[in-house]
C-alpha cells in the first residue's frame, strides 16, 4: 500500500507498468493501486528517518475524516486477493481474540488466565506501538493508545461497511 504524497518512484517504473492508466476511472486510490502493480522485492524500500516525514493536515471535523475514511475504503474491492487477506488478517484475530476472551471470561476455571492474556496482549501493543510513536515523532500519543486501539476495533468495520463501493467518477 501507499500514499501518493509519501512515495517516490523511478519514471521507467512509472511507465513500465502504464502509470495510472489503468486506475483513471476512480476517485481514490489510484496509488495504492499502482503501487501493487509495480512493485515487487527488488524495488520497494521503506525509510523511516525523520527527514523523511511527510506530514499532512488532518481533517477538521469528524465528519470530514469519516467521508475522508469511507473514500479510502472506496478502493478495497479492487486489491489482489492476497493483500485483502494480509490487510485482514488482523482486525480477524482481534475479533477471535475479544470473541475467546469473552467466551472464556464466564468459564470460571479460565477467566483469570483469559483476562491476563488479554492485558498483556494489550501491554505488548502498547509498548510496540509507544517505540513505533517515539520513533515517528508521535510520543505524546502514546498515552492514548489503549483508547484509540478500542474505537479503531469498533469504528473502522462501520466505516468500511458505510461506504459506497460502487463509485466510478474521475477526479
Amino acid at each position: 500500500m501507499a500514499v501518493g504524497r509519501k512515495m517516490s518512484y523511478t519514471k521507467s517504473t512509472f511507465f513500465s507498468v502504464d502509470g495510472f492508466k489503468k486506475h483513471y476511472h476512480i476517485q481514490s486510490g489510484d496509488d495504492d493501486l499502482f503501487i501493487q502493480d509495480a512493485a515487487n522485492r527488488k524495488n520497494v524500500a521503506v525509510e523511516t528517518n525523520p527527514e523523511s516525514f511527510v506530514y499532512s493536515i488532518p481533517q477538521k471535523t469528524w465528519r470530514a475524516w469519516f467521508k475522508q475514511k469511507q473514500r479510502h475504503f472506496t478502493t478495497a474491492p479492487k486489491y489482489r486477493l492476497i493483500n485483502k487477506l494480509f490487510l485482514g488478517i488482523f482486525p480477524l484475530s482481534m475479533v477471535f481474540m475479544l470473541i475467546s476472551f469473552f467466551i472464556l471470561l464466564f468459564n470460571y476455571e479460565w477467566w483469570l488466565f483469559a483476562t491476563a492474556l488479554l492485558v498483556l496482549r494489550f501491554v505488548f501493543y502498547w509498548i510496540i506501538n509507544g517505540l513505533l510513536f517515539k520513533k515517528f515523532k508521535s510520543g505524546d500519543l502514546i498515552a492514548f493508545y489503549p483508547i484509540f486501539e478500542l474505537l479503531h476495533f469498533f469504528i473502522m468495520p462501520f466505516i468500511y461497511y458505510s461506504s459506497e463501493r460502487t463509485e466510478t467518477s474521475k477526479w
